[in-house]
């Protein structure tokens, strides 16, 4: 009994992995889907729960004098100076100061291959329907109160010719058809 293996479901799928490889190394990089830099963490001061921010970030915040504490309701808040890009850069040192969407890491994580739709197109994202909506905000309708996008789903074209012409090139080199398989393949193809 012969296998018959479509190659071009092989490639597309080596291209979807490498593809979000791509996506998970650029966005780390700060770099978006047209290969130029996220637009900048704010600045611009902002109040939220005080149970919103780590023991460590709300030490170090208030240590610089950078919080104030309020009461709203029967909630503790806290008004942070120097907007989210001063608390990640307390949250994350080590990222020094790129915008990398990286609070958590579980939106980077969870982006995965996901299949080959019927029409043959690659589908990448997300099995958790949290982090997909995490991915919208970010992607379409803008995160924060300033509602920015910042699309980081894609990957610059060129990155993504370059990537596809790999793979083929990779499934070219690796195929090697005897005469007589190749003689059964084309029987297989009459009947």
């Amino acid at each position: 009994m012969t296998e018959i293996i479509d190659i071009a479901e092989v490639i597309k799928r080596r291209i979807g992995i490498r593809v979000v490889a791509a996506i998970k190394e650029n966005t780390l990089r700060g770099i978006d889907k047209d290969g130029k830099p996220f637009a900048p963490y704010s600045e611009k001061p902002f109040a939220a729960p005080a149970g919103s921010l780590t023991q460590k970030v709300r030490a170090r915040l208030d240590k610089d004098g950078k919080l104030t504490f309020f009461e709203k309701g029967d909630t503790k808040w806290v008004r942070v100076e120097g907007g989210y890009k001063l608390v990640k850069s307390i949250k994350r040192p080590s990222d020094g100061g790129v915008v990398n969407l990286t609070d958590t890491g579980k939106l980077l994580r969870g982006l995965r291959f996901l299949s080959i739709d019927n029409e043959g197109a690659i589908r990448i994202g997300w099995d958790d329907p949290e982090l997909a909506l995490l991915a919208y905000y970010h992607n379409v309708s803008g995160a924060g109160k300033g509602r920015v996008v910042r699309k980081f789903l894609g990957i610059p074209d060129a990155e993504l010719q370059a990537i596809a012409e790999e793979e083929i090139n990779k499934a070219r080199e690796s195929i090697s058809v005897s005469p007589e398989l190749l003689s059964r393949i084309n029987l297989q193809l009459r009947v």
